[in-house]
C-alpha cells in the first residue's frame, strides 16, 4: 500500500512538473521577440516582421529585436527597411558588430561594392574574430579585382577552417 502510494505521489509530483515545464514554454512563446524568431527560422519572414515590431512597440530599445527585424527585412528583399533597422542599432550603438555586418549585407544585396566592403572592415575592428565577414570579405574584394587583399582574406579564413571549399576554390582561382 505504501509503495502503491509512494507511485501515485511521483506521478503527480511528476505531472506538476511536467505542467509547470508547459506553462513556462507558453509563456515564452507569448513573448513577441521568441514569437518572431520562430518564424524567422520558418522563413516566415512577414510574421516574424509583425512580432519584432510588437516587442519594439514594447520596448524600442531592445537592439536584439530591431537587429532580427532588420534581418527579417533584409531575408524578405525590404532592402530599405532593412538599413533603416540596422542604421537605427548603429546610431544608438555604433560598436555593435552585428548591426555592421548585416548592413554590409544590405550593400551586398542593392550592390553597393564600396560602402559593403567599409562594413566588413568596421566589423573586423569591433569583432576580428568573425568568420564569415572575413569569408564575405574576401569575396568582395574579389569582386573588386583587388586579389592581394582577397588572397589574405581567404588565407585567414583557410587557417581557421582549412576544408572550406569556397576559400579553396577562390584562393585556386586568383593564382
Amino acid at each position: 500500500m505504501k509503495a502503491r502510494q509512494a507511485l501515485k505521489t511521483t506521478l503527480l509530483l511528476g505531472l506538476l512538473i511536467l505542467l509547470g515545464l508547459l506553462i513556462a514554454g507558453c509563456m515564452k512563446l507569448s513573448d513577441p521577440y521568441e514569437l518572431g524568431n520562430r518564424f524567422l527560422e520558418l522563413e516566415d519572414y512577414g510574421k516574424a516582421i509583425s512580432y519584432y515590431r510588437v516587442a519594439l512597440d514594447k520596448d524600442s530599445t531592445d537592439n536584439r529585436a530591431r537587429n532580427n527585424l532588420g534581418v527579417a527585412y533584409l531575408r524578405n528583399r525590404e532592402y530599405d527597411q532593412a538599413f533603416k533597422e540596422f542604421q537605427k542599432i548603429i546610431a544608438t550603438n555604433p560598436e555593435n558588430p552585428k548591426a555592421h555586418f548585416n548592413l554590409a549585407l544590405v550593400y551586398y544585396a542593392r550592390g553597393l561594392l564600396e560602402q559593403e566592403i567599409q562594413e566588413y572592415q568596421n566589423t573586423i575592428r569591433l569583432d576580428p574574430a568573425h568568420f564569415a565577414v572575413h569569408l564575405n570579405l574576401g569575396h568582395a574584394y574579389l569582386a573588386q579585382g583587388q586579389d592581394d587583399l582577397a588572397q589574405k582574406e581567404y588565407e585567414w579564413v583557410l587557417e581557421k577552417d582549412s576544408n572550406n571549399a569556397q576559400a579553396t576554390y577562390n584562393l585556386a582561382m586568383i593564382h
